[in-house]
């Protein structure tokens, strides 16, 4: 995420936290609704005069506007996870990440018995 999405995406977030219309928001701020309109949708580059009213404006941090937000993590616990049995149930495969395929890895618990065999498949180099 760019810094420009970043602002796009916390401007817009914090406007509507607090249950503003642009109208009003551009009122409070300094900041024309066509601006923030521009800046909600990531299509200007606004300059730090402009952060620091509508900061002010929503009285907030600067910096509040410039966090990039970090996506959520989801927790899978391996009760709740999608179970592979192989080698006639003795080899359990927990996997430990929902699947996604933005994702670039994959990681696994796995669960021998005394006797189970598990060969992994090949994995593609990552590009």
């Amino acid at each position: 995420m760019t810094i420009n999405e970043a602002v796009a995406v916390n401007v817009r977030r914090e406007r509507k936290a607090k249950g503003l219309s642009l109208d009003r928001a551009a009122k409070l701020t300094g900041v024309s609704k066509s601006m923030l309109g521009q800046i909600e949708r990531g299509e200007v580059n606004p300059t730090v005069s402009v952060l620091y009213k509508i900061a002010a404006g929503l009285e907030l941090e600067c910096s509040t506007l410039l966090e990039i937000p970090v996506p959520a993590v989801e927790f899978v616990s391996s009760t709740n996870s999608v179970t592979r049995k192989e080698d006639g149930g003795k080899v359990m495969l927990y996997s430990l990440f929902p699947s996604d395929t933005a994702q670039s890895f994959s990681i696994y618990r796995l669960r021998l018995l005394t006797s189970g065999h598990y060969e992994a498949p090949p994995v593609s180099p990552a590009r």
